[in-house]
């Protein structure tokens, strides 16, 4: 098993269920497929992106034309159906090490200016 400790909290047939079920229950993760009925998944997860303790989002699904969306959203993962046992290890150890971490501190607009002069972007 991947992550034997890992305590699923709620589950949903469709997108505005998720969302309801989001609301409510504050999970630290949430695995998403892309096209659900109601709400698709690159639609919930760009409502929640902005929020402030929003959950890491891990999209399964079989369709992988959809990964750069995904990334804009700020998905934590991309997993492909069928998904391979070491590939889902592999995302679940890195969600444990993100969750066990401190949080990290946000960047000043010193720290942004400098990295754009650095990319040469500024």
């Amino acid at each position: 098993m991947a992550w034997p400790e890992l305590r699923i909290i709620g589950r949903a047939g469709n997108g505005i269920e998720a969302l309801r079920l989001v609301d409510e229950l504050a999970p630290d993760i949430l695995f998403l497929d892309i096209q659900m009925p109601g709400l698709n998944g690159l639609d919930l997860a760009a409502r929640l992106v902005d929020e402030k303790n929003a959950p890491r989002v891990v999209f399964t699904t079989a369709h992988e034309a959809y990964a750069l969306q995904a990334f804009e959203h700020a998905a934590f993962d991309y997993l492909l159906k069928p998904i391979r046992l070491e590939r889902l290890q592999r995302t679940a150890l890195r969600l444990k090490e993100t969750l066990s971490a401190p949080a990290p501190a946000a960047p000043s607009a010193d720290m942004l200016a400098g990295l754009l002069r650095q990319l040469g972007m500024a």
